[in-house]
């Protein structure tokens, strides 16, 4: 059984590779190779294995160009892994061709927009038109923080989050600061509690095409 961990170029080996206790290796197929694991057993997501794995995503991308992969994704062998290299070739070469040269930041904005809860007493249109209301500033923060980052990022994708907003950009690695300012200038515009930008991550969200873009075809 292997663990995978990332997509890259094939002809870039990145060794030494950091992970302590376990040898990370490379298998390359086509244009591409993966970087993964062998491992005995499957084993539980403890807090250590995710900041191992984690760390071995970020010490990657300081080497060469990745597409990460999700933290868990495993194969039965190296064979499958070849022939998975093989039948997303086409695919996770144009996503890193895409994805080269820059990271993922995201924006963290607090957000109330879910509403106010129900109350067991008072009315129950009241509450309706408070909960409308509430959508509607979660509406208007998220176009205005589309608006502010679009200019500094590739793409960005919404992100799940509780009572926060999360949106995820990619950005060139050398102009992330560009971004932070102009995120930080839009919060003290507004006057609403202060965004927090966390990263230079792995480009864990933009690993994949998004389904308009599947939709429209090559």
């Amino acid at each position: 059984m292997i663990l995978l961990y990332a997509i890259i170029p094939a002809g870039q080996p990145p060794a030494p590779m950091w992970k302590p206790g376990a040898e990370l290796r490379v298998v390359a197929h086509g244009t591409l190779a993966a970087v993964y694991e062998e491992l005995e057993s499957t084993r539980a997501a403890s807090i250590q294995e995710l900041t191992d794995y984690g760390a071995v995503l970020t010490d990657l991308m300081q080497r060469c160009p990745l597409l990460p992969v999700r933290f868990g994704t495993v194969l039965d062998s190296v064979e499958d892994l070849r022939e998975l290299l093989s039948s997303r070739q086409d695919e996770w070469a144009e996503r890193l061709s895409r994805i080269a040269g820059n990271v993922e930041v995201i924006v963290h904005v607090p957000d109330s927009g879910a509403g106010p809860n129900r109350p067991e007493t008072g009315s129950g249109r009241d509450y309706l038109l408070a909960r409308v209301a509430a959508h509607k500033r979660r509406q208007r923060l998220q176009e205005e923080l589309l608006s502010v980052v679009e200019a500094h990022c590739l793409e960005s994708r919404w992100l799940r989050g509780v009572d926060e907003l999360r949106l995820a950009c990619l950005v060139p690695a050398v102009a992330t600061d560009p971004l932070r300012r102009a995120v930080e200038a839009w919060a003290g515009a507004q006057g609403g509690a202060a965004p927090i930008l966390t990263g230079p991550h792995p480009v864990l969200s933009f690993t994949e095409r998004r389904q308009d873009e599947l939709a429209a075809g090559p």
